[in-house]
């Protein structure tokens, strides 16, 4: 009970102050302000822990909030999709980031892959990640692209899809992302008698790459997930 009140006093004084007052807090309160960490984090579950760190620290820009150097990825970004992301619109506190991840993902949409097989990936790729709200867009994106519901569902429950390509493709990402780039010899074989070449094993870690961003910066920033993509929800 001395360590709920201690903790709970912590948090407190924390969130009610200024940044700096926070961050000076934070620098001599380092060990009380763990302490409710653990606290929270043992009584509440880590999700919610996360989101309360994410508001104060993650904008969620507009095009007309975002920093200047943001603002044309973010237009350009609006223009095919209809709307801004808000996976995007977080990454827009960083310009550096928003300009390379979407020069990435051109490169990416501009390879030998199908739309279909590119959602296929991205949707391992956000599984194996553990990012809810790339699962829930991917999944919306690949059911859009023609994926198999039945192939979507098993990618969402950590399953190879029975299409032959289709599962290729996934258990060589995730086996990418899980094993640091090594690949075993039955994945690769897969692979291959799929009709997969070494040039898109190659272009796989590419897609694997611009997909790391999206899930890290979902995993951080925690933005809120969009109305239509509610139904695809994922935990």
């Amino acid at each position: 009970m001395g360590r709920q009140v201690i903790a709970g006093s912590a948090w407190r004084n924390y969130l009610e102050g200024s940044d700096l007052q926070r961050s000076n807090y934070l620098a001599c309160n380092c060990r009380e302000v763990k302490r409710c960490l653990t606290f929270i984090h043992a009584n509440t579950g880590r999700s919610r822990t996360r989101k309360v760190a994410s508001m104060s620290n993650f904008p969620i820009h507009s095009i007309q909030s975002a920093p200047e150097g943001s603002r044309a990825s973010l237009r350009a970004l609006e223009e095919v999709f209809g709307f801004v992301p808000n996976i995007a619109r977080a990454m827009a506190e960083s310009p550096v980031l928003l300009k390379g991840f979407i020069g990435l993902f051109q490169n990416v949409h501009s390879g030998t892959f199908t739309e279909a097989e590119i959602q296929v990936l991205l949707l391992t790729n956000a599984v194996t990640n553990r990012c809810p709200w790339a699962v829930a867009f991917h999944t919306h994106l690949a059911l859009k692209q023609g994926v198999a519901e039945a192939d979507v569902n098993a990618i969402r429950e950590r399953r190879v899809p029975a299409n032959d390509r289709h599962g290729s493709l996934s258990a060589t990402a995730r086996a990418l992302i899980e094993h640091r780039g090594s690949v075993d010899a039955a994945d690769l074989t897969r692979f291959f008698a799929a009709g997969y070449s070494a040039g898109q094993l190659m272009e796989a870690i590419g897609v694997v790459a611009a997909s790391t961003v999206t899930n890290y910066v979902g995993n951080l920033a925690l933005p809120p997930l969009e109305e239509a993509f509610q139904k695809h929800a994922w935990q």
